[in-house]
Parts: C-alpha cells; structure tokens; sequence
C-alpha cells in the first residue's frame, strides 16, 4: 500500500513540474461551450426532431454522442488543409434543468491526434433550437 501511495505522490509531483496542472473546471466549461456549443445543440436538436422529442422529454441518462462539424474543426486546425485531429463526445442528461429550462448534460469531449487521446467533462446546459428560430 505504501509503494502505491508513493508512486501517485511521484506522479502528482511529477505532473506539476511539468505544467501538466489540471485546468480549472470553470475555464473547461467556458472553452467548450465556446467551441462546441453549436454543435452540440445542432446535435440535439437532430436528435429531438428525429425522435419527436421536447425539451421537457429529456430524462436523466440519455445519452448521445456527437461529433465536431467540419466549420468548427476548421476553426480548431486553424484552416490547415490536413489534420489527424479530430472531436467527439457524448452528453449525457443529469436530470436538472437551467434557469431557463434547458436540460443540462454533463458533456464529455474526446480529444485525439492520433498520437494521443484527452477527455474533458463539464456540466452544460443545451436547448435545442425550436423549429422556425435561427
């Protein structure tokens, strides 16, 4: 138990020396409803109009994947022609709702380069587009 204890004391360490600090969940939740708000909303809104849902249907679990669209992959490479990158996750409802009655998902990105593979998880309120309103 103790060589256990000290190896994640090793690597915590180890971590924090190299910059490798955990990013402060309120900077996580700004940057991928920034990124991939669109997306995630298009992505449920997809999913509500093909199983004839409302926002009030939503019930805690459902989950549903989704993907970066093409635009905002583009605006994550920076307009380079060839990338290994690529976005995805899935939302998963929680259950509660926003003050203005969107249901929140915790949202999962997954990050992959092809060399390496991150996630990321926040907790984000998503409304699907209502039909008529851009």
């Amino acid at each position: 138990m103790k060589l256990k204890k000290s190896l994640l004391v090793l690597f915590a360490a180890a971590g924090l020396m190299t910059g490798c600090a955990p990013t402060p969940p309120a900077q996580v939740q700004q940057s991928i409803q920034q990124t991939f708000g669109a997306d995630l909303q298009n992505t449920l809104t997809g999913y509500f109009n093909s199983h004839g849902m409302k926002a009030g249907d939503v019930k805690e679990g459902l989950t549903i994947p989704w993907v970066a669209s093409a635009e905002t992959m583009q605006k994550i490479n920076d307009s380079r022609i060839l990338s290994t990158l690529t976005r995805s996750g899935y939302m998963v409802a929680t259950g509660e709702k926003s003050d203005a009655g969107c249901p929140v998902f915790k949202v999962t990105t997954i990050f992959d380069n092809g060399e390496y593979t991150s996630r990321e998880d926040t907790k984000l309120p998503v409304c699907p587009k209502l039909p008529g309103v851009q």
